[in-house]
């Protein structure tokens, strides 16, 4: 329609081009929409936007060849390119109606490290703008630029810090020369102060200090606090990474036997992400995380919260594992809250079997031994434990690494056990009570190996002497 209406032309160096001359969009208008102007010409403009916008996200991924720019976010990447190419087209009034555009979503935006290197880029089109058409360059200014690439590049730097120092923490890797010798290009303390107002940046560098420092319960606490209050101005993926690297120090506080406090500081942390709607990417959860969050509503007491969780959050459960995982939580939260038979009810029936994932159906069975054991089913307990030391010594999926922990627990159990027979068959005085318990917890202290539920074990041993 516009070709009809058009007239070919050349430019001063023989370029061809079409041109429209004054009135053909109104003569568009009035031949596909009928003769009434003031209608036609607001149902081509309808269909123009359209058009455009097509034409804007065509041009964005036709350009996207570039590997570093694939880290932009998905909606700003095909902006920035159209205003490239409306840029190398000397196309100087689209490429300010659209940078306009561009700047508004950037002010309203909250802070990320995608955000930052959109800004960089947009300051360094609209530098390149001025240049080429605005044609004063004593006036272009510099120092925004300056500071927004200083201000990525830094956050990019205390990001890949934090990252180290997590990958340190997971290695137990903890206060050797070479950690000593790490980011010796950046002195961290001194570069935040430059940025004592980006809250984005503040955050990243005290989880650093918190990394690298022995940081007091308070201080970790404080951290999770400062987090929350930037809900509003930090986005999404940057609080989840904030929280998942907080909960990590976290865990190797409570792994290293640290505080208590450091499991409801956890449970906060999952608390926080849940009310923000940020605890799980998308709408599924894995199993482990799930299981690891009703854990530690379990050993702080949250078990209301705990049960809550469960119906929230077990519908985003694999499919096919959904009752299974969800039942098994619910009994983890009944044995940790003493309601033993509760669990047993619900662990115990043939239908709760998982033959695909051996070291949940590993899970089960021990919480099952223990529940079995503190309703005094004694009864029950010798012919399990030596079917389920059976299962673990044939498991070829699991390793050694795994099974040999769980096989101690169970011979070291099931020796107890045969002191509680004793006692009640043969009638033992306290003496000689006290010598064979003590002898298990010798064995138990001595062993170089590990032996899971260590604890629970030496809890179960001095009741018994108590009694």
């Amino acid at each position: 329609m516009f070709i009809s209406h058009s007239e070919k032309r050349e430019d001063g160096y023989g370029q061809a081009y079409l041109f429209f001359p004054e009135g053909t969009s109104i003569a568009v208008a009035n031949k596909m929409f009928g003769a009434d102007p003031a209608y036609s010409k607001r149902k081509l403009s309808h269909y123009l936007t359209y058009l455009c916008k097509a034409f804007e996200m065509y041009i964005g991924q036709l350009n996207n060849s570039d590997i570093e720019r694939e880290i932009i976010d998905n909606d700003y990447l095909p902006q920035l390119l159209f205003l490239e190419f409306l840029q190398k087209r000397a196309l100087p009034n689209l490429f300010e109606t659209y940078f306009k555009k561009l700047e508004k979503q950037l002010r309203d935006d909250k802070n990320s490290e995608h955000l930052y290197y959109v800004q960089k880029e947009a300051e360094q089109l609209s530098i390149n703008h001025s240049v080429m058409y605005k044609g004063n360059r004593s006036n272009i200014d510099l120092n925004n630029l300056f500071k927004l690439t200083a201000q990525y590049n830094f956050l990019g730097l205390i990001k890949l810090a934090c990252s180290q120092a997590n990958f340190d923490l997971g290695a137990n890797v903890k206060g050797s020369e070479a950690n000593k010798q790490k980011n010796i290009f950046v002195d961290f303390k001194e570069e935040a102060k430059k940025f004592s107002e980006d809250g984005l940046i503040q955050l990243y560098y005290k989880i650093y200090v918190s990394f690298n420092n022995e940081t007091s319960i308070n201080e970790i606490e404080k951290l999770i606090e400062d987090i929350s209050t930037y809900k509003d101005e930090v986005a999404a993926d940057e609080l989840q990474k904030l929280y998942k690297f907080v909960q990590n120090i976290c865990l190797d506080k409570t792994r290293s036997g640290g505080d208590l406090m450091y499991r409801s500081l956890l449970l906060n942390i999952y608390k926080s992400l849940d009310k923000l709607e940020l605890l799980v990417a998308g709408n599924n959860i894995t199993v482990r995380l799930f299981l690891n969050i009703v854990n530690e509503s379990g050993k702080t007491n949250n078990f209301e919260w705990g049960h809550q969780f469960i119906e929230k959050y077990k519908k985003r459960l694999p499919i096919n594992q959904s009752v299974k995982i969800a039942n098994i939580a619910s009994g983890l939260l009944f044995f940790e809250n003493e309601k033993y038979h509760e669990s047993i009810e619900i662990l115990d029936k043939y239908d709760m079997y998982i033959e695909n994932d051996p070291r949940l159906e590993n899970n089960r069975n021990i919480l099952l031994i223990k529940a079995f054991y503190e309703t005094k089913q004694f009864g029950f307990l010798s012919p399990r434990i030596e079917k389920h030391l059976d299962y673990l010594r044939r498991a070829r999926r699991l390793p050694s690494n795994f099974t040999r922990p769980n096989i101690l627990f169970l011979q070291t159990l099931g020796k107890l056990i045969k002191i509680i027979e004793q006692i009640k068959l043969r009638g033992l005085k306290m003496k000689q009570i006290e010598e064979k318990t003590n002898k298990l917890i010798a064995k138990i202290n001595s062993s170089s190996k590990r032996i899971d539920n260590k604890v629970w074990l030496l809890m179960k041993i001095e009741d018994l002497v108590s009694k």
